[in-house]
């Protein structure tokens, strides 16, 4: 009948177009699979764009026609052949160099063991229909790993309970939510899976739009009945108090150089050199003031720099302290602090 939408056109919802996911009409069923997606508008309406590499090589890159604008938005999803796409110099690393970071963090593992206890208990109870969510705000120093540690879990939860990961890395990402009513469209879409959403500069996010966004956001309960927010920051000191207390983000981390284990950088050197630490550096006090003061991003360039002047490490760690130690007085006499 002229004017009346026929049973199979009412269940497409998000039809796959090349690569990606594109919303249409009314939802009764989906045909999204669990994946982790990045949100914008193309002109078919609001899309979810599929951050795992499928079965054939692809770029991994927003825009493939300009790379030098390219922005990093996810993991291959296959066992074999897994990399990594650099966003600054577009090298591709073997992903075998990211350490499960929460097998060296006491802080990072608290985090995992409170995500799967959480799965597995709204996965055992059938008969509870309420909504349950779990809130996670993970602060801390750039480079300390929050992002890597986030996206491993979700990779997880993709694999293990079938979740829809929504990646929301910056300004864009959350307008294109908001102006396509993304949000909406994926709480009906999938009332009953489970969703992740991951909010990354989240400190940028709330400044942008406004700290009234988030409330709404972090406080509604007409959304999914299975949901986990991550909220990453590097300065949660700019986070609005009416954010973070009690009772509207449910776990709060705080991770810094000091949260890992002297193992981190055994592991590490020798995954990155690929051979061990040799034995006179370990131990040592010179190797227990950089697991204090460098992050792992820090620690990955310390180990890169030392082999690239083909040079010991320690020699390699007091030649930047001198500059880093040079640099910080240089600063002071300038009346730059907060370093």
């Amino acid at each position: 009948m002229k004017g009346q939408t026929s049973m199979e056109e009412s269940k497409r919802n998000f039809v796959k177009d090349g690569d990606k996911y594109i919303y249409v009409g009314e939802i009764e069923t989906t045909n999204l699979p669990p994946g982790i997606y990045v949100p914008f508008v193309s002109d078919n309406g609001f899309t979810l764009e599929d951050t795992y590499l499928g079965e054939r090589d692809r770029s991994l890159y927003r825009h493939e026609e300009n790379t030098k604008n390219a922005k990093f938005i996810g993991y291959h999803l296959r066992n074999s052949d897994k990399f990594k796409i650099n966003k600054a110099v577009n090298i591709q690393i073997p992903n075998k160099q990211i350490l499960p970071l929460e097998n060296y963090s006491p802080n990072f593992k608290a985090i995992s063991e409170r995500i799967e206890v959480f799965l597995k208990k709204i996965n055992s109870d059938k008969t509870n229909n309420q909504f349950k969510e779990d809130k996670y705000l993970i602060a801390g120093e750039p480079g300390t790993g929050k992002s890597e540690f986030v996206k491993r879990e979700c990779k997880k939860m993709v694999l293990l309970y079938d979740a829809r990961v929504i990646l929301i890395h910056n300004q864009d990402d959350l307008r294109a939510m908001y102006s396509a009513h993304g949000f909406s469209t994926i709480e009906k879409s999938f009332k009953d899976e489970l969703i992740v959403y991951v909010f990354e500069e989240f400190d940028s996010l709330i400044e942008s739009f406004g700290e009234n966004i988030f409330k709404e956001l972090l406080d509604s309960k007409v959304r999914n009945r299975k949901q986990i927010t991550f909220m990453i920051t590097n300065y949660p000191d700019k986070l609005p108090v009416a954010i973070t207390r009690k009772g509207r983000i449910d776990y709060i981390e705080m991770i810094g150089p000091k949260s890992f284990s002297i193992n981190f950088i055994y592991d590490l050197y020798e995954t990155l050199i690929g051979e061990q630490l040799p034995k006179k550096h370990r131990n040592s006090d010179w190797l227990e003031e950089v697991k204090n003061r460098l992050t792992p991003a820090e620690i990955v360039n310390l180990i890169k720099e030392s082999y690239f002047y083909n040079e010991d490490i320690d020699e390699t760690w007091r030649r930047r302290k001198v500059k880093t130690e040079e640099e910080e007085i240089i600063l002071k006499r300038n009346g730059v602090t907060g370093f």
